[in-house]
């Protein structure tokens, strides 16, 4: 076990670690960020310890609990004990899923890991893709995270806010949830003045103890509200009040910047340090060496995603070579505060299906802010098919994604026609996810999907897949689960209204941000300027891969479709930034098939 040491650095809290002389071993990836409070409890219930890490508070808390000492936790884990006595091994995911856990359970082999590039050196175990999941994976990037299953045969996760025993007698596994955020919803009040308060008080509190560290601490940040908001509570925290287990050192931001990009922030985050007095780095992206970055990161990253990782090395890869091991991020808000564009527009078909003309205008005049200027005359004819007055029937066309419009509307990722009809025959895999159990409204519906089941738990993935390449541990305000549990108790109208979404969030940050970044509306986050790569920088390398013997005889695409439609793209330097995220994926397939025994 490969220990990043941050709380309590001696010896102390090593792992594996063990009590009870030797009945109890633990090994655990992650924080649990109340194990002060938990610790005076297990200390008044007579326990004892030896260390003052949340390591020994987690193994001490299951002693005294059992496998209900999770629903103490507040924090982010993958956890595995196991009793000698009782020859059972308890294993357990955080309720979101921050912390990766996979195992393998299969012809007589039990193990597990925190990343599925590590079963590459199981002994006996042989790593082999698994067809139908990484085709289904390559069509729609957002739909396998959440349902414990992976593009390898044989690999699985514990899916997030479960627990697993493995008996190590009969070897009879059995896996079961434990943690469902609609069975824990809360009250809240009428005045939304009162839910303001609320709010502020719950993020400045999972900020504080998210904080709690005995190495420094750096933020990322993107400039846009999300990050700008935990680096500006962060600061209020610290002007006037005695944190216990603050490190001295929390003041620094990292931001990556793409000069004459739409995906360069930059200066709206020199405006958050400019108005904390905090420090910023500011960097650059380096292409002299972007092929092998690129192709590295992506082997290491060892799952389909639509974009290159690379950009989340240039950010963690910085704050270690500055000497940080935590990064403080904004994660988590998009999916449950109506962040994305997709979101909006799911929002603006019920509207144009209800028939209901304010809330189409409203909704369409936010929808289009979200977009820089130059793209927002497109984005006006999309919306303008749906036509005046709306009909229903429009709607639904458009919702099933009919054509290039449709797939902008129906605010899913969908593979380009062109692309979709080069990859290879497969069955649809059989993909279980928790579906929800009480009635909600069809845009708090639409969030839930986003943040337990598609978009959120891949974008997790990618995080911490990119920031533990650099020895970086993220921690994210945001998804602590009071918070969590809160703001899906809210209505709809407390997240978006008055022109903006994430409204709670502005309104509870005034005083505390600048009005420059709460009045934002354009939506960027942390991406790539791919068009600009594929024209340029990796364009040779895309052309000699495609022309590869390992692309041309893998049977998951048809080779002679793809390089047809990627040099036609190159030959006219013409491809778009939605063109790119498409072919992206099966490219990224590529990498890791052709290194997969490498």
């Amino acid at each position: 076990h490969r220990r990043l040491s941050i709380l309590d650095l001696s010896d102390n809290a090593s792992q594996p670690m063990s009590f009870a002389n030797g009945r109890y071993w633990m090994v655990y990836n992650g924080e649990v960020y109340n194990f002060i409070e938990l610790r005076k409890e297990l200390i008044q219930l007579g326990h004892s310890f030896r260390s003052n890490s949340d390591s020994e508070v987690v193994l001490v808390a299951y002693i005294q609990w059992g496998a209900d000492c999770v629903k103490k936790f507040n924090g982010m884990w993958a956890i595995a004990i196991v009793d000698q006595e009782k020859k059972e091994l308890f294993l357990s995911r955080d309720r979101f899923g921050i912390k990766p856990f996979h195992y393998t359970n299969a012809n007589g082999i039990f193990a597990f890991a925190s990343e599925s590039i590590a079963f590459s050196k199981l002994h006996g175990f042989e790593k082999r893709i698994h067809r139908n999941n990484i085709l289904h994976n390559i069509r729609d990037v957002y739909t396998l995270e959440a349902t414990g299953e992976t593009i390898y045969e044989n690999i699985q996760q514990l899916r997030a806010g479960h627990n697993a025993t493995l008996n190590l007698k009969t070897r009879e596994f059995k896996e079961y949830q434990w943690w469902n955020t609609l069975d824990n919803q809360v009250d809240v009040p009428d005045k939304y003045e009162d839910q303001i308060t609320i709010f502020r008080d719950l993020l400045e509190d999972s900020t504080k103890i998210r904080m709690r560290s005995d190495v420094p601490l750096a933020s990322a940040l993107s400039g846009g509200v999300d990050s700008s908001a935990v680096y500006c509570m962060i600061n209020n925290i610290m002007k006037g009040q005695d944190v216990s287990r603050v490190p001295k050192d929390w003041q620094k931001a990292y931001n990556v910047g793409f000069p004459g990009s739409i995906f360069d922030e930059s200066h709206f985050a020199k405006q958050v340090i400019e108005y904390t007095g905090g420090e910023g780095r500011y960097l650059l992206p380096d292409y002299s060496n972007l092929v092998e970055d690129i192709v590295s990161s992506t082997i290491l990253f060892d799952s389909i995603y639509n974009m290159p990782i690379y950009p989340l090395s240039m950010v963690y890869g910085s704050m270690q070579e500055d000497g940080y091991k935590i990064s403080m991020d904004g994660h988590g808000v998009d999916e449950m505060m109506f962040g994305y564009r997709g979101s909006i527009r799911s929002l603006y078909i019920e509207a144009v299906q209800n028939g209901n003309q304010e809330q189409e205008e409203s909704i369409g005049e936010m929808y289009l802010g979200m977009f820089p200027e130059e793209e927002r005359a497109e984005q006006v004819a999309y919306l303008s098919v749906l036509g005046k007055p709306p009909t229903p029937q429009k709607a639904n066309l458009l919702q099933r994604g009919i054509g290039k419009i449709g797939r902008m509307l129906k605010g899913t990722p969908a593979i380009s026609p062109p692309l979709l009809s080069f990859l290879g025959e497969g069955e649809a895999p059989n993909l279980t996810v928790n579906t929800p159990i009480k009635s909600m409204s069809k845009g708090n519906l639409h969030l839930h999907d986003l943040f337990h089941q598609s978009v959120l738990p891949t974008i997790l993935r990618n995080f911490d897949r990119g920031a533990m390449q650099k020895s970086i541990e993220i921690r994210m305000p945001f998804m602590d689960w009071r918070l969590v549990s809160y703001v899906f108790s809210l209505p709809v109208e407390s997240k978006l209204g008055g022109g903006y979404t994430k409204r709670i969030l502005r309104d509870s940050m005034k005083g505390i941000m600048p009005e420059s970044i709460l009045t934002r509306k354009l939506k960027v986050g942390m991406s790539s300027p791919m068009p600009k790569w594929f024209g340029d920088e990796l364009k040779p390398f895309i052309l000699d891969e495609l022309n590869s013997a390992s692309f041309q005889n893998n049977d998951l695409w048809k080779a002679k479709g793809v390089v047809s439609f990627v040099e036609d793209k190159m030959k006219n330097n013409s491809w778009t930034y939605e063109e790119c995220i498409q072919f992206w994926p099966l490219f990224n397939a590529h990498i890791l098939t052709k290194n997969l025994n490498g």
